[in-house]
């Protein structure tokens, strides 16, 4: 159930940037939540709130484009992907994107895990 409700997050959150939502609410979990803290601690979102099982979120734009482009899952539940901190130093700077990866320090960003050394 904590996965399926992640997949669905990220669905929901794509699919509210592309329709240039202001706003979406989906059921909750801790991970999401986490989730939500990060993204808007580095200001990636414009705010979010949790009541009864529910977040509703408020997306944040940029010239009226959305901020949060794309989301995706790099590991799903048929197939795990585990970087090493170099590789996922290289997948950084390949991509530019931001990667939120689940540790054994919790979750942290790409830059945290690379300060860190782990991937």
């Amino acid at each position: 159930v904590m996965l399926s409700r992640f997949y669905f997050f990220v669905g929901v959150l794509n699919h509210a940037s592309s329709c240039r939502r202001v706003s979406v609410s989906f059921p909750s979990n801790i991970l999401i939540l986490r989730t939500l803290y990060i993204l808007s601690q580095l200001g990636y979102i414009r705010s979010y709130g949790f009541k009864n099982g529910y977040v509703s979120l408020n997306l944040k734009y940029f010239n009226d484009d959305p901020v949060i482009k794309m989301i995706k899952c790099v590991s799903t539940p048929g197939r795990r992907v585990y970087w090493s901190a170099s590789k996922l130093k290289y997948m950084v700077n390949k991509t530019n994107s931001l990667f939120i990866l689940s540790t054994n320090k919790g979750l942290l960003t790409s830059d945290k895990a690379i300060f860190y050394g782990i991937g």
